[in-house]
């Protein structure tokens, strides 16, 4: 017997850990709600466990999570059963971005320290300009074989 909260209920038995897909009222408001049955597949807890520790650990994590997870649900690409991207997906991908904006951080920080303990500290070191940003990145983009490539300023 279907109750009155409930406004529709799907299964998804093929998926790796069988799914009951449901979408309840709450006051006004619909809500999707995926049940999912403890089996030998069954990675749940220690899944929440994992991202509940991401999230401390890069406390931008949440907030970049929910408003993209509700950009895609405004595109209706975060179901991963119809081809979209799962919440799990999502965050695992920040989390990457996160990490490696993390170690790049460090790795500028470590070569800014290094360069102010190797010569003294005067305007000329912590100055910007236009050329000298533009020569650093065709030295970088020379490097890394981009130039003349289209990923570019072509030196």
């Amino acid at each position: 017997e279907k109750q009155k909260w409930v406004r529709s209920l799907n299964t998804i038995p093929s998926a790796s850990v069988p799914i009951i897909k449901i979408i309840a009222s709450v006051g006004h408001q619909p809500v999707a709600l995926d049940l999912s049955f403890d089996s030998s597949f069954h990675r749940g807890l220690p899944t929440c466990a994992f991202v509940k520790g991401l999230c401390i650990e890069y406390p931008t994590l949440e907030p970049l999570a929910l408003v993209l997870k509700q950009f895609l649900s405004s595109k209706k690409i975060n179901n991963p059963y119809t081809g979209g991207l799962s919440s799990y997906g999502l965050v695992l991908m920040l989390a990457s971005m996160l990490q490696r904006d993390q170690i790049l951080q460090a790795h500028i920080m470590n070569a800014f320290a290094q360069d102010t303990m190797s010569s003294p500290a005067s305007s000329s070191n912590l100055s910007y300009s236009p050329t000298s940003a533009a020569t650093n990145t065709n030295a970088i983009e020379e490097e890394e074989g981009r130039v003349g490539k289209g990923y570019g300023t072509k030196a």
